[in-house]
């Protein structure tokens, strides 16, 4: 646990250490690695060589690996096929698991790293390395703040996914349970206004977060001024009556939170009250009707995607095409954000199609887009780069 403290320090150093790893896995591929006693292993490598990209018999040695509690060899093992296969996201949270089994934590972290940089965008990976993180991470103010930073990153590398709802929601029930209502509706400010999957219930939990608190637990000093500035207006009660401080006793629960920082605290009054709520949630609404306008040109494309993970297999060409025409739209509307997700998206299950990799060049994003990890980390497949495995 010491060692995973350290990492802790600052696990954004770990990138870094991550580069170091990846050299290192690099090396590692141009030796035979060695099986000592474990027969059933050296079988399965033979016959693997024979069939380099023979997806499946990669699948049963690693299971064989990672079974075999030879943490060397099954590193070993990892490294080589996810130096051939980065999108596979499964394998890499399996690979931070043998680590994590093994009590190799700052190995895992190591892992964890890696696997985010190949695919920034998977929401499993992400919450996998968070859980990771929760379990682990000091109750302190430091761990939370660490902790917090990590879910920034997570949201700021793949809050755009269409499906990337599960991590939203995992970040708000962390702050939710740490009775951060201000900064539970700040992320549902940034969640409201993205098109994901499950857009219309972020909308309905929102309200019902509002309903629950007190305007003034959930916005920030200027906000609640500007929503004061318009009930006042349009209610009678008088304005040194809207809103009152009131004194709260160490440890008392007021709408469900604990307050432990502040001994004053702002009363609305009961008439007043559903006017300011109502104000905060038409804000949002406004929000989401135009979340909804770009969900309305967006869910015809992201129903026809069936396959939105790599795989070896081929895609139909009606697949294909519902990419290009996809790209085709997102480029047209303008949205550099929303261009590169879809793209990064899409060559995660495209990856073996030239055509999008010539596209990303076409459209001139080739320099930016190479500064993502995802991109940085991965090459087509072709003959020499599957020598190069052995």
């Amino acid at each position: 646990m010491s060692s995973y403290m350290v990492y802790l320090k600052d696990f954004y150093s770990e990138r870094e250490h991550c580069i170091l790893l990846c050299i290192r896995s690099f090396f590692s591929r141009s030796r035979s690695p060695d099986f000592e006693r474990n027969e059933a292993l050296r079988e399965s490598w033979a016959a693997l060589k024979s069939q380099p990209d023979n997806f499946d018999a990669w699948i049963i040695l690693l299971t064989q690996a990672d079974q075999s509690n030879d943490v060397r060899l099954a590193r070993d093992m990892y490294d080589r096929f996810l130096s051939k296969y980065p999108y596979c996201y499964g394998f890499w949270k399996k690979y931070a698991d043998m680590e994590r089994r093994h009590q190799h934590f700052s190995d895992a972290l190591s892992v964890w790293e890696r696997g985010i940089l190949a695919i920034p965008l998977s929401i499993d990976l992400w919450l996998g390395f968070l859980s990771f993180m929760r379990e682990l991470a000091p109750q302190s103010d430091r761990g939370i703040e660490k902790l917090r930073e990590l879910y920034d990153r997570a949201l700021s590398m793949a809050g755009y996914e269409f499906h990337s709802d599960r991590l939203w929601q995992d970040y708000i029930a962390w702050e939710e349970a740490q009775a951060e209502w201000r900064r539970v509706a700040a992320i549902y400010d940034r969640l409201i206004r993205i098109p994901t999957a499950m857009y219309k219930g972020h909308m309905e939990r929102f309200e019902a977060i509002v309903n629950m608190c007190n305007p003034a637990d959930l916005l920030s000093e200027e906000e609640f001024k500007d929503v004061f500035d318009v009930v006042r207006r349009k209610c009678d009660i008088p304005i040194d009556e809207i809103v009152t401080e009131e004194m709260i006793n160490p440890g008392e629960t007021v709408d469900g939170s604990a307050e432990t920082q502040h001994t004053v605290r702002k009363k609305i009054h009961p008439d007043a009250l559903p006017r300011f709520r109502a104000e905060i949630i038409a804000k949002r609404y406004r929000w989401h009707k135009e979340t909804e306008s770009m969900m309305l040109v967006r869910v015809p494309f992201e129903d026809q995607i069936k396959r939105p993970y790599f795989h070896v297999k081929p895609l139909e060409a009606e697949q294909l095409k519902n990419w290009r025409l996809y790209l085709d739209f997102e480029i047209a509307e303008g949205d550099e954000t929303r261009i590169t997700v879809l793209f990064e998206r899409c060559l995660i299950a495209c990856a073996l199609y030239d055509q999008f990799w010539t596209k990303v060049g076409s459209f001139d994003l080739l320099l930016y887009l190479c500064f993502s990890p995802s991109l940085s980390l991965s090459v087509l497949p072709n003959e020499s780069e599957n020598a190069r495995i052995f």
